[in-house]
């Protein structure tokens, strides 16, 4: 017999419930987005010494900052401030991670004709990113993740179905109110909740932008004739729905 959760009238707009089975819940692919940085807000953008190459980040609501790759940080040649030091606690335990300089950050969808002209990339604003301290390798390769600080007050358009078809899950950062947002057939309420620590005591100043992430409370699961209310992270992040924040 398959779980299945739902979310209480609380959580929906007209009174109304929702209820999904867990038995086959899976992602195919992340949402993914092109990125481009800059120093200066007319730019130039930061690329290689060989030239423009094209680089893309997953797009994790679940992430409470923004976070690049050694790998990336050197080919783009960022300043990572040797005095500073970030902590990030995850669920595999603390991360010590470097500080970037401040930079300005465009997102484009990753279906944009002409990603090399940096009109086509949606300027969020000027940041310090976490950078990790080492290159990936076999078991955990490099990627660039895009969290919430970049996010912030913006409409997510998720291209899902593609994936359907083994193709990538496009992300559109569009401001409110844009042209090219879907009808809106569902509302689940969302809180904002802060899991980064900027106090921690290993953290040294400056810090990275840090930002809080979406949760879904009043979640409720049934499995086996047995209900469990909880709190839920809203991860864009996961491929497979986890155990909750809280019961």
């Amino acid at each position: 017999m398959p779980s299945s959760y739902s979310f209480s009238q609380r959580s929906l707009p007209a009174g109304g419930k929702a209820t999904w089975s867990l038995k086959t819940e899976a992602a195919l692919d992340l949402p993914r987005v092109l990125f481009a940085v800059q120093r200066g807000p007319r730019g130039p953008l930061l690329m290689p010494k060989t030239g423009f190459a094209v680089h893309f980040a997953f797009l994790d609501t679940g992430v409470s900052g923004i976070l690049m790759s050694r790998e990336t940080a050197t080919q783009l040649a960022m300043t990572i401030d040797r005095r500073a030091r970030f902590v990030d606690v995850g669920v595999g335990g603390a991360e010590h991670l470097g500080v970037s300089e401040p930079l300005y950050l465009g997102l484009a969808n990753i279906h944009t004709e002409n990603p090399q002209d940096p009109r086509a990339h949606r300027m969020v604003g000027r940041a310090r990113f976490q950078i990790k301290a080492s290159q990936g390798g076999l078991l955990s390769p490099a990627v660039d993740i895009i969290g919430m600080p970049a996010l912030k007050g913006k409409i997510v358009v998720l291209a899902t179905a593609a994936t359907n078809k083994l193709g990538y899950c496009a992300a559109t950062l569009l401001p409110p109110g844009a042209p090219g947002i879907p009808a809106i057939h569902m509302a689940v309420g969302l809180r904002f909740q802060r899991f980064s620590n900027p106090r921690n005591p290993e953290n040294i100043p400056p810090l990275p932008v840090m930002a809080p992430n979406p949760v879904i409370d009043n979640i409720v699961l049934h499995h086996h004739g047995k209900n469990s209310r909880a709190t839920w992270l809203l991860d864009t992040g996961g491929t497979i729905r986890d155990r909750p924040l809280a019961d």
